[in-house]
């Protein structure tokens, strides 16, 4: 592999990986071929993460498509809102009406405080008015 970009050595990877090999045997391997080339250590370790970084980002799921998603909520919104639509304009269950009943007249509320006597437009009524003055 003298002379290899990541891509070659992650194309290199994923053919060890489905032929039966772990991860751990795989990076070993690929570390022997770096260090026969006469990498430094560093380097070696620096693009093995890299190769892993690449394999992980080609073996996770595919999000769906998000302007397929979106196009299928709007589609579930608008059937529900076709549902709300027919149920509005669908005439309402007529049911026998009651009339209302009135109270009936052996419950009477009493009032707390008896109404004021009304304002004759004197104080003769209140002596102490005329006391005070």
């Amino acid at each position: 592999m003298e002379g290899q970009s990541i891509d070659d050595m992650v194309t290199y990877a994923i053919g060890k990986l489905q032929g039966g090999l772990s991860r751990e045997q795989v990076a070993a391997n690929i570390r022997e071929m770096l260090a026969a080339e006469k990498w430094p250590a560093l380097a070696i370790e620096a693009t093995l993460g890299q190769v892993e970084t690449r394999l992980w980002e080609k073996e996770r799921p595919k999000q769906p498509d998000s302007s397929a998603m979106v196009m299928e909520l709007m589609q579930q919104m608008m059937n529900r809102m076709e549902v709300l639509e027919k149920r509005m304009h669908a005439p309402a269950p007529t049911t026998p009406t009651r009339a209302p009943t009135p109270p009936p007249a052996a419950i009477v509320s009493k009032k707390r405080f008896p109404d004021p006597e009304p304002f004759d437009g004197t104080r003769a009524k209140y002596q102490a008015w005329k006391y005070s003055c």
